[in-house]
């Protein structure tokens, strides 16, 4: 079987990038291109052979203009999937070019980002299925997917990442922060039950700043967080921690004259 280079879906989308021009207003098929390229180029097209992409590439380096567009649109249409949350789509792309998956860039949102952040659940579970590493993933903003399930308090989202893999309750963000951090400084109290109930140490983690969990939610004003926390979790001995700058909760409290707290 022919090594798959990429995925031409329809001869219409052939036909308009075969045409496309670059910079230098060159075509793959520009004039000075010979007949035997053309020829292997459309053979290259249908059969993604690899040893023919080379001859071609040897005799003409203009192929590589077309091959750049091909995979910048397959990464436009994966990405759109996603955000659409089309599994019909990403397995018809998967079944073109296999490969697809791994061509997505580093230090950016990768396609299981953009589902969870679009509420695409079965999406992300099919994405998750074909590449559960994406779970580990940061994205340019230092985010994880299960960050960002939390901080819109997916439920159905987190759980479906905790299946993979339970310690990605204990996965931290660029700032230090876990899961349980950021679903607290939300308010988002289903979230926060579940994460503690999956991995309660990971509420006690604190970040780069020094700040714990209850330094946080004293500061985005989550009182009802704050009181699931004390409810739940034995935090007493961190009730008087202090965060980089010196401040306890006891003190952030007075300052934002969070009286509940104080009390």
């Amino acid at each position: 079987m022919p090594s798959r280079i990429w995925s031409i879906s329809q001869a219409a989308d052939s036909e308009r990038l075969l045409n496309e021009k670059d910079v230098q207003a060159s075509t793959v098929l520009h004039p000075g291109t010979s007949k035997t390229a053309r020829k292997i180029l459309f053979e290259v097209m249908m059969t993604g052979n690899a040893g023919d992409f080379c001859v071609l590439l040897k005799e003409d380096s203009h192929v590589l203009h077309f091959v750049a567009l091909t995979f910048k649109e397959n990464l436009l249409r994966l990405f759109e999937a996603a955000r659409l949350g089309s599994v019909e789509a990403l397995l018809e792309m998967l079944a073109g070019d296999p490969l697809i998956l791994e061509r997505v860039p580093l230090a950016q949102d990768t396609p299981l980002h953009v589902a969870v952040l679009a509420g695409k659940a079965e999406f992300a579970k099919e994405i998750l299925r074909q590449r559960p590493r994406y779970a580990l993933e940061l994205n340019k903003d230092g985010f994880s997917p299960i960050h960002i399930a939390s901080i819109n308090g997916d439920i159905e989202l987190v759980r479906e990442l905790l299946k993979v893999d339970s310690s990605l309750c204990s996965l931290k963000d660029r700032d230090g922060r876990t899961p349980i951090h950021l679903a607290s400084m939300k308010g988002r109290l289903d979230v926060m039950g579940e994460l503690l109930s999956a991995c309660l140490e990971s509420a006690r983690e604190v970040t780069v700043q020094g700040e714990t969990i209850l330094h946080l939610v004293v500061k985005s004003n989550q009182f009802e967080a704050f009181k699931v926390l004390v409810e739940r979790a034995p935090f007493h001995d961190i009730l008087n921690a202090k965060d980089q700058d010196g401040n306890t909760i006891l003190h952030l409290a007075v300052c934002r004259k969070q009286i509940q707290v104080a009390l």
